[in-house]
């Protein structure tokens, strides 16, 4: 689970921003909302809300864009905020992984086509709930020779690379056959990365790609929503098949509505990862109605009950924030005259009335975060 992130200097984040995953001990406990790690409660979901190009969809592409650098280290734009591209894009992502907590830190120059120039800093460390934390390494790039417990056959390959983060260098085939507790660790992150993070950013043009397993599981939810669609299969040719009642002959995934299409793409993300993952989705209410939207979500927070599975969207619906989440799930993004954007937690604004609609009081401007339109429209 993710406990904490932090990114700065990244795009139009330009001071330090962090979305805080821990819970609010005051709001009573709800399995489907939060999971508790003795006092410790982590958020099970987080809403992101605010206008166009306020950036909601820039804090999640932050996400994607630190998990690129750990398994594949590149990029494929400048990330640097405008006016900031000799100072380093820093993250910083706290989580829980089988049983551990881990702290694991990067920051980078890019280059003016988005690769990795330079590595200024990075390093990784292990909490404990008690408060208590161990380094597992350091790496300052000055020098680019990590202050960690590993032999030097390791160091010395690394002060070889270029751009190449050493979570991922040590975690790499090559020394596959290294053990111990400080590599073990290491492998434990990077394995994060590579199988717990679940992107859903938006891009229509995607057509998703489903096992035979998968496809039954979707088909069955489409067919409880009544949209008159019996089952979807799988092709020979390896495409989407949707059948419809009264049609004999089978719809293409191309021939369904940009809703269905929209339904399909946001299932396959939801359903298709693995125990205990972070699914992040830009723009969940992308082209679909508010209750589907609603019902999805009310079905992925059931569903996760019991295991420790997290969602992480932005939205242009208001109505989610009174029907899905609670209080402390709720973060406004907002971009100033500057073009710098900001988050802010609910919990930051005093509430005259808790049973008041979160949404009605958005809608009327008291948190900040919508669009500042002309007075004639």
């Amino acid at each position: 689970m993710i406990v904490r992130f932090t990114v700065e200097n990244y795009m139009s984040f330009k001071d330090e921003t962090t979305l805080d995953f821990v819970s609010n001990s005051h709001i009573p406990f709800d399995p489907e909302h939060k999971y508790k790690f003795g006092r410790l409660g982590v958020l099970k979901n987080i809403g992101v809300f605010g206008a166009n190009a306020s950036g909601k969809t820039t804090i999640l592409q932050a996400f994607k864009t630190l998990n690129e650098l750990v398994l594949e280290p590149k990029c494929v734009f400048p990330a640097a905020f405008k006016g900031c591209k000799t100072k380093p894009t820093k993250f910083s992502l706290l989580i829980e992984y089988d049983k551990r907590f881990f702290e694991y830190s990067l920051a980078v120059l890019f280059d003016q086509t988005g690769g990795v120039a330079k590595i200024t800093d990075e390093g990784l460390y292990e909490f404990w709930l008690n408060g208590k934390h161990s380094a597992i390494f350091i790496n300052g790039a000055a020098s680019n020779k990590p202050d960690v417990a590993l032999d030097s056959e390791i160091i010395e390959g690394y002060k070889r690379t270029q751009g190449q983060p050493f979570l991922s260098y040590v975690s790499s085939e090559k020394w596959g056959y290294k053990s111990g507790r400080v590599i073990d660790a290491i492998r434990k992150v990077y394995e994060f990365f590579e199988k717990k993070l679940r992107f859903c950013l938006y891009d229509k043009q995607k057509r998703p790609s489903l096992s035979p397993e998968l496809t039954n599981r979707i088909g069955n939810t489409i067919r409880e929503y009544n949209l008159g669609i019996e089952r979807i299969s799988v092709s020979e040719a390896g495409g989407l098949e949707f059948y419809h009642t009264n049609f004999a002959e089978p719809f293409s995934f191309s021939e369904e509505s940009q809703g269905v299409k929209n339904i399909v793409r946001l299932l396959c993300c939801l359903y298709g990862g693995s125990e205990d993952s972070v699914f992040i989705v830009d723009n969940i209410d992308a082209g679909l109605h508010p209750q589907f939207v609603r019902q999805i979500i009310a079905d992925f927070q059931r569903r996760n009950r019991e295991a420790k599975n997290q969602l992480v969207f932005s939205s242009h619906l208001p109505s989610l924030m009174d029907d899905v989440l609670k209080r402390d799930e709720i973060y406004f993004a907002e971009k100033n005259d500057l073009g710098v954007s900001s988050l802010k937690s609910l919990q930051e604004y005093k509430t005259r009335n808790r049973r008041e609609s979160v949404a009605n009081k958005y809608l009327e401007g008291r948190y900040g975060a919508t669009p500042n339109l002309p007075i004639h429209i």
